[in-house]
């Protein structure tokens, strides 16, 4: 992550918030600056345990930068863990 550029936050739930990758793409393209040819923000994406949204977008060739992070859940949200690093 960049920490001059500001970030978008991009998280689900197994309730089904819709096309995660497809909705990141569209970030990703809307934070990039065709005209100076460089990104103007950055998107952390967290994908719970979906390990397969998981390898597709940690394969994606982004033109701004990007963090894909697993992030689970115990008890409640403010007693969860980070397993990403």
């Amino acid at each position: 992550m960049d920490e001059d550029l500001p970030a978008v936050l991009l998280m689900g739930g197994g309730e089904g918030m819709g096309p995660i990758e497809a909705t990141a793409r569209a970030l990703a393209d809307s934070l990039y600056d065709e005209n100076l040819g460089e990104p103007k923000g950055q998107v952390l994406v967290i994908c719970g345990r979906n390990k397969k949204l998981t390898n597709r977008l940690l394969s994606i060739d982004w033109k701004v930068p990007v963090k894909v992070s697993t992030y689970y859940f115990f008890l409640s949200q403010s007693e969860s863990h980070d397993f990403s690093s």
